[in-house]
């Protein structure tokens, strides 16, 4: 019978305090008056300073135990989702707004792959995960589209990996920090629009019609619309009546690509 290791609470709390610490990406918390409450010692060195002298006057051992509790406070608050998994590509901790956005609760996850939670999307971030488990380098902006086996409406998500390193220097977990994207219905269009002009620094980013779609996968319009009915083809609409606009994301289509260029392998 196979036998899955469960995490208690602080053993997962312990995981995520070490992706923070060991992390070769700058990571850190903000008051509401744009000071620094806690931080890691990678962006203290990008700082050219050193971590006590970012986070006031405290004594060093509250300040120590403060980090800590913001920390926690927050994985467990945030909307974003955080997650630890390992080089067997299973879930060894998350944080509840992560297993919110998969549709399962938090013990459902731990010790069980992410293709066991994920269903076909996983196929979409498993090479990118082995590729960052594999390089040491963090793959940032990660676009992912797909319906996840507990949800039934087409989700897209924007992911962080995050190499782990070990006492070795050796990369055996991946930090994933994972953002859904739920923009409202009224600005969809001109907010996933400038979202992706954001992120790609040029509007070249964005198909804008079904012509331009077609064109960049090299098929016709009604093959490509035969593709989101049939197999969540990731276009994107203003509003869901007919004849609205439409428009893509070149990243989103690469990613579908490479999801169904696997499973017909």
């Amino acid at each position: 019978m196979e036998m899955r290791t469960i995490l208690t609470q602080f053993d997962a709390e312990r995981l995520f305090a070490d992706f923070f610490n060991s992390s070769d990406v700058g990571l850190a918390i903000l008051d509401d008056q744009l000071r620094y409450r806690a931080l890691n010692p990678r962006l203290a060195e990008m700082n050219g300073i050193a971590v006590e002298f970012h986070l006031g006057k405290t004594p060093r051992d509250e300040q120590s135990f403060r980090a800590d509790q913001l920390l926690a406070e927050f994985l467990n608050d945030s909307n974003v989702g955080f997650a630890i998994i390992d080089d067997q590509l299973r879930y060894q901790a998350l944080n509840l707004p992560l297993a919110e956005m998969n549709g399962i609760a938090v013990e459902f996850h731990l010790g069980k792959t992410l293709r066991e939670v994920l269903g076909e999307v996983a196929l979409q971030v498993e090479p990118a995960i082995k590729q960052v488990l594999a390089t040491g380098r963090p793959i940032f902006n990660f676009v992912l589209a797909g319906t996840l086996p507990a949800r039934a409406e087409a989700t897209r998500f924007i992911d962080h990996f995050l190499p782990i390193k070990d006492a070795k220097g050796r990369v055996k977990r991946v930090g994933a920090v994972v953002v859904e994207l739920r923009p409202d219905a009224k600005l969809e269009l001109a907010g996933a629009i400038h979202e992706a002009d954001s992120l790609s620094d040029t509007s070249h980013e964005v198909l804008r019609t079904w012509k331009e779609i077609a064109n960049y996968v090299r098929a016709s319009v009604k093959t490509v619309q035969r593709w989101e009915q049939r197999h969540n083809f990731p276009i994107r609409r203003l509003e869901r009546s007919k004849g609205a606009v439409v428009f893509a994301l070149k990243a989103e289509v690469d990613s579908w690509i490479r999801m169904r260029t696997q499973i017909a392998s």
